[in-house]
């Protein structure tokens, strides 16, 4: 009798679970039904209207949908991914949790779209797990992790990033995550948010404008304007030693910076400059004629200046464009 009671208590409990079960097929299947209405492009005509219809039916949905679309973070389609990041982006904070655990234990693809789908948050809770992925074995959820805490602003972000330029890990980390890194700097600098600066940081930035790739040194030159004058004590060794390709790049930060900051010119640091209108390198010349293209009328009155003496047909050409630009 027992066994009996047994059998129909377990069916019975079966039978009740039964509707929840099939709620929630239900629900998933009607998730990735929107979600390929939303991610359908058509040959010949683009579907504007099932897509906007399918998007915003997702997204009323609620946080029911988070989990599913989550899991779809891997996808190799490009058009799904964008709609998964929009009704997610839309969804807004109670998606929050499942993209941090995705960003901590899912696969390399699902922890990078996860990265990229934070940038687009301003919530706490994410800062902790993207502080994590700073360190991740894979340097592309590294370099998406970087440019995910600089779009968040997050406190901890400017140290973090100044962390990864430091001469010690970007000798021997991937240059677009160096470079995702000064990008996140060149955010973050001036921003009330993010404190001071660390003491080193343009130091380490300069040292980077000597880098072997193209868009490290680009970006790094950036971050060093960004600071400002500050970082034109540690332009100097860059420029003085001749450090090639860096040399080039410095002094135009270093003629930009002045530029900006016209109560310098009158000092060492704007004698110096002009110094290097006369340097033996001609390419060291022609840079220097271009960062005079923010220093208004006295540029072009110094480039004008030595346009007769000049010998070198790029160093004349630099300063015709510094003639011919516009305004004051």
């Amino acid at each position: 009798m027992s066994r009996r009671i047994c059998r129909v208590l377990v069916l019975a409990a079966a039978l009740c679970a039964l509707p929840g079960c099939v709620d929630a097929r239900s629900d998933r299947a009607r998730i990735l039904d929107l979600l390929g209405q939303a991610a359908d492009l058509d040959a010949v005509h683009v579907k504007v209207g099932q897509r906007i219809r399918a998007v915003n039916a997702l997204v009323a949905m609620g946080p029911k949908v988070v989990a599913v679309l989550v899991e779809r973070l891997d996808t190799r389609d490009v058009h799904e991914f964008l709609e998964i990041s929009n009704v997610l982006a839309r969804i807004g904070r109670p998606a929050t949790p499942a993209l941090a655990g995705a960003l901590d234990r899912g696969n390399a693809r699902t922890r990078r779209a996860a990265a990229r789908v934070l940038r687009e948050y301003r919530d706490r809770a994410s800062h902790g797990p993207l502080a994590r992925a700073i360190d991740d074995p894979d340097p592309r959820v590294r370099e998406d992790a970087a440019l995910a805490l600089a779009a968040q602003r997050a406190p901890q972000a400017l140290p973090l990033l100044a962390g990864i330029v430091s001469p010690g890990r970007a000798a021997r980390e991937d240059p677009d995550v160096v470079k995702a890194a000064c990008c996140g700097v060149s955010q973050l600098i001036g921003d009330s948010r993010s404190g001071r600066p660390p003491e080193k940081l343009a130091g380490h930035l300069a040292a980077l404008l000597v880098s072997g790739h193209l868009g490290v040194r680009h970006s790094a030159a950036v971050a060093v304007e960004r600071i400002g004058p500050a970082a034109l004590k540690e332009l100097e060794p860059v420029i003085d030693r001749f450090l090639i390709p860096g040399v080039f790049v410095a002094v135009g930060c270093y003629g930009r910076i002045l530029g900006a900051h016209p109560a310098l010119r009158a000092g060492p640091a704007g004698a110096r400059f002009v110094a290097l209108l006369s340097h033996p390198d001609p390419v060291v010349r022609a840079r220097a004629f271009e960062g005079l293209a923010t220093w208004g009328l006295e540029g072009k009155r110094l480039g004008l200046a030595r346009l007769s003496a000049e010998p070198s047909p790029l160093v004349r050409q630099a300063i015709m464009s510094l003639a011919s630009r516009r305004g004051r």
